[in-house]
């Protein structure tokens, strides 16, 4: 079910400000995920999104750190923004969410039909009467039950998000290349997940063309062939439509970190040099991945040896035994 705080998301941002293009080129934010496993960290790109940003973390959605940065750990909020990122990349090429979301966005800010008729046609280019058709939507004068229909509609859009562990299975794929079964379950099952559910979750992936068998290997001499499984990425999970896209998109992520976590801002001009100098390498996607994920992890080791007593026992522990920690 949507939550009040997904829909204050789809009201307060539009299809057209995240359309693919706009999400990789000029992205209005950029969200750090798993920075400690509770939380969440949103980078502002445009002074729209930062007043946006303002307003939500007046109702305690959210706090600002600095100018431009902000931390969730409210768990509906940060619910909210991966159910409304997944709408987001869905949107690229389902044109019935992207109807949708507008409608939406557009029911949202008015109160009568004329208004509401006016609103998507001047902000989205597109006629009510057409959307409604399209959507298989019928009007209702009583607005909230209009609201009623179209939420309803967007929980059935939001059933469709694959679950989570499906999702980190195609994570792991993305960034650590290719792996076997075995080699996934070390990582997976550190979370609860029996054996049998990997293969299960495995099986739907293959069937469904977002993982592929690349190659069969043997793991020891005498052992059975293993199928090597690596990620898709002509049927890319997240709707990437290309491998360039991703590569792209991976650049954001170290810009964001580099400004949340290291307070050094990357200019369009960097992020252009650091472009071009990895993209030679083979899947540089997944390389930036993985550094995004180091950097990340650095940032918290960091914090936490801002504690006096824990940096103080570490500085003896290297004293006594001569490694150096710290």
């Amino acid at each position: 079910m949507a939550s009040g705080e997904l829909i204050e998301l789809l009201k307060k941002f539009t299809p057209i400000e995240f359309t693919e293009d706009n999400f990789v080129n000029s992205p209005p934010l950029l969200i750090i995920e798993k920075t400690n496993g509770q939380d969440l960290v949103i980078v502002a790109r445009n002074s729209r999104t930062v007043n946006l940003l303002e307003e939500l973390s007046y109702k305690n959605y959210m706090k600002k750190l600095r100018e431009d940065v902000y931390s969730i750990k409210r768990l509906s909020m940060i619910d909210a923004l991966y159910r409304f990122l997944w709408i987001a990349r869905i949107s690229w090429k389902n044109e019935e969410v992207y109807l949708l979301w507008a409608l939406i966005n557009s029911h949202l800010k008015t109160s009568d039909p004329e208004s509401l008729k006016s609103t998507l046609l001047r902000e989205f280019n597109v006629e009510l009467e057409k959307c409604l058709s399209k959507l298989n939507i019928n009007f209702v004068q009583d607005y909230n039950k209009f609201s009623e229909l179209l939420f309803s509609r967007l929980d059935q859009q939001l059933s469709k998000i694959p679950p989570v562990l499906l999702q980190k299975i195609v994570d792991y794929l993305c960034v650590h290349g290719e792996l076997t079964v075995e080699e996934l379950s070390r990582r997976i099952i550190e979370e609860g997940v029996s054996i049998s559910t990997l293969y299960k979750v495995l099986s739907r992936l293959k069937k469904a063309n977002y993982i592929r068998v690349v190659k069969h290997v043997r793991i020891s001499s005498r052992g059975p062939m293993r199928e090597l499984l690596t990620s898709n990425c002509n049927k890319c999970l997240y709707n990437y439509s290309s491998h360039d896209i991703c590569y792209k998109s991976s650049l954001n992520q170290l810009s964001a970190i580099l400004y949340a976590f290291y307070n050094k801002p990357l200019t369009s001009k960097d992020l252009e040099k650091l472009y071009i100098e990895f993209k030679s390498i083979p899947y540089p996607q997944r390389v930036i991945k993985r550094i995004n994920d180091i950097l990340v992890s650095l940032s918290i080791i960091r914090s936490r040896l801002e504690d006096k007593l824990t940096s103080s026992i570490l500085h003896r522990i290297q004293d006594t035994t001569g490694i150096n920690i710290i």
